[in-house]
């Protein structure tokens, strides 16, 4: 039940937290598995996801075991200590973060224009240097002008034969 808190304090709740989603190692350690439908804690159904997981398990282990717990997480327990919805970029992750996150490329953009109209002759802020670019674009226009050079070989080849032919009619 613990772990259902931990993560949604990451901001995600993991919406299929089941038996069958929960392997344990020798020494008792749970490890959580089948994270595809997980969604931030700000979705819009994340209470209702939280209580199907909280529920899904004090189910299994009353069925199982035979064992009903005094006390279980409550939505009402969750207090956000990070931002891992963010990150992933979970479902429902919006408001607030998605704000945030908008705010952040927007101002990466501008500082990776600003670099580029600033120094068009530099390297690329992406660590690409132009020059290799214009290296290939060279190298792939030599190829072509060594295309038609023997284009041209060719054809002259070929008006020397048919005057050739002529002279000998």
């Amino acid at each position: 039940m613990q772990l259902i808190l931990r993560l949604a304090s990451q901001g995600l709740i993991h919406g299929d937290y089941n038996e069958f989603n929960i392997l344990v190692y020798e020494d008792g350690r749970p490890i959580l598995i089948d994270f595809p439908q997980m969604v931030s804690i700000d979705h819009p159904n994340a209470r209702d996801y939280f209580d199907r997981d909280v529920e899904c398990i004090k189910t299994y282990f009353a069925r199982r075991f035979r064992f009903e717990a005094d006390e279980w997480p409550r939505w009402e327990d969750v207090k956000r200590e990070g931002k891992l919805d963010f990150e992933v970029q979970a479902s429902g992750y919006g408001g607030k973060l998605e704000k945030e996150m908008e705010l952040f490329h927007r101002e990466i953009s501008v500082v990776t224009d600003n670099y580029r109209q600033d120094n068009p002759d530099d390297e690329g802020i992406d660590g690409e240097d132009e020059e290799d670019e214009d290296t290939e674009e060279d190298e792939n226009n030599e190829e072509d002008e060594d295309d038609n050079e023997e284009d041209e070989d060719d054809n002259e080849e070929d008006e020397d034969e048919e005057e050739e032919q002529r002279e000998n009619k």
